[in-house]
């Protein structure tokens, strides 16, 4: 029989670990046919798991039968949005279920809007079970109608028999399971029907895909509106090279102002960089009491008091609803440089630096400092954490007796979790970064089991 807990792989290197592939090894007819008759099972039972995956994905129309954490596999490019039809009432249930949430209170109307297209509805009769307690869950669900009862099992004192305790009640308009789009953390309580009940359930992958894709669309918005907006006349392009734009485009945050509302005011210091994303604003003199010009969309306003460090010459108003996007000084200068020489044309850029081998910034060793060993050359001591995907441990060039930490990853829950692009990602990103307050790494290894990320040790608590 295959275990649930031992994948095809696991059993087939099982079959064939330290044995010939020659099949030598074989005494007789009977073993062979003993063999033959193991892995036929074994093959068979498999095939009918996977055709029962199968048939299950056909039935609920879907394709993501790999459940990953929030930042799995960020591959979303394959995804098909399904919407659910709703009505109206429903769809202002869920929207005043989940606005409150941590997970959505920072998304726009309109970007929830589009998750609650692909809620999607799931009766259950009284007395089953939504979710159980203990085990991995990828759905997020809001009531419409009906009644759940909340359960928790705990342990009595001196380790008696565990007992159910109810803990409180779901009704319409009632939200749970919010995790699940997080990561594949285990349930906490066990949801049960007390009557007929309507859910609307939110599963991981449609909803981190949803939020990719608008994300994304948005990052491409943006980055196409700062390459057409104009700062001193001069358009952004003149100024900024494509790499300190997409620096611009990450860094930027968006703010709303209403009409009438003051967005920097006459002899105020001004320490903002402003560009006008959409609306009008009037510029005023003499404490507002005097019409001085207007600032239209795609331009960039309060650089004045950002370059000669004094205080602002204007007041801006909104004379109707505005968005702006901003970035502060002490960020702008993080990315660019002197915001002087950032408006003069005279700031080094990334590819220049790049294309001359020049560091300015440091890690906590250099690209030259960095070790290229193998598993066989560390000696490894105390375990210093442990995760999700694996652990790190302290270990030892056994030559020089520098210390490293060596991070351990399973390579069964990566292709599980489906998390090869993103740690193949990670390790680029690190080797390709150096700055002080990031941890630097070495190399790669990996044996049969695990990969491995050989990085700086950071002592400390």
């Amino acid at each position: 029989m295959i275990s649930g807990s031992q994948t095809p792989v696991h059993f087939i290197m099982s079959l064939t670990d330290g044995k010939p592939l020659d099949g030598s090894d074989v005494r007789d007819l009977a073993d062979a046919k003993n063999e033959i008759r193991f892995i036929r099972k074994f093959a068979a039972e498999f095939l009918a798991t996977v055709e029962d995956d199968e048939q299950k994905d056909k039935d609920e129309h879907r394709d993501d039968r790999v459940r990953g954490a929030l930042y799995d596999k960020q591959d979303f490019g394959s995804f098909k949005k399904v919407s659910y039809e709703k009505t109206d009432h429903v769809r202002s249930l869920i929207f005043d279920a989940i606005k409150p949430n941590v997970l959505f209170e920072h998304d726009t109307r309109e970007e929830i809007l589009q998750i609650i297209d692909v809620f999607k509805p799931l009766e259950f009769e009284r007395g089953e079970r939504v979710i159980t307690q203990g085990e991995e869950g990828s759905e997020f669900y809001v009531v419409e109608s009906g009644t759940l009862s909340i359960h928790v099992t705990v342990r009595g004192e001196d380790d008696d028999e565990p007992s159910e305790v109810k803990v409180g009640d779901y009704s319409a308009g009632s939200a749970f399971g919010e995790l699940a789009l997080i990561f594949g953390s285990p349930r906490a309580a066990t949801i049960t029907a007390t009557s007929d009940c309507r859910l609307w359930s939110l599963e991981r992958t449609a909803y981190r895909s949803v939020i990719s894709q608008l994300r994304y669309e948005q990052h491409l918005e943006k980055n196409a509106f700062l390459r057409s907006c104009v700062v001193s006349d001069k358009p952004f392009t003149e100024i900024f090279d494509a790499s300190q734009i997409e620096d611009l485009t990450i860094a930027t945050k968006v703010d709303t102002y209403e009409a009438g509302e003051v967005i920097l005011r006459e002899g105020e210091m001004g320490d903002t960089f402003y560009i006008l994303k959409s609306g009008t604003l009037k510029t005023y003199k003499n404490n507002g009491t005097e019409r001085y010009g207007k600032i239209d969309a795609k331009k960039a306003f309060g650089t004045t008091s950002l370059v000669k460090g004094t205080a602002s010459p204007l007041t801006y108003r909104a004379t109707s609803q505005v968005h702006v996007y901003y970035l502060t000084q002490k960020d702008f200068e993080a990315i660019m440089g002197s915001v002087q020489d950032a408006f003069d044309g005279t700031v080094v850029t990334r590819s220049v630096i790049k294309s001359e081998s020049k560091r300015t910034i440091k890690t906590t060793m250099s690209m030259d400092m960095r070790y290229e060993l193998q598993l066989g050359d560390l000696e490894h001591f105390n375990l210093l954490g442990r995760g999700a995907f694996g652990q790190v441990t302290l270990v030892q060039s056994r030559k020089t007796k520098k210390v490293f930490a060596l991070k351990a990853q399973s390579k069964h829950y990566i292709i599980k979790k489906g998390q090869k692009e993103h740690v193949l990602n990670e390790f680029r990103i690190m080797k390709e970064i150096e700055h002080p307050y990031i941890l630097g790494i070495h190399c790669a290894m990996q044996d049969e089991q695990h990969l491995y990320f050989l990085l700086d040790l950071l002592p400390g608590e």
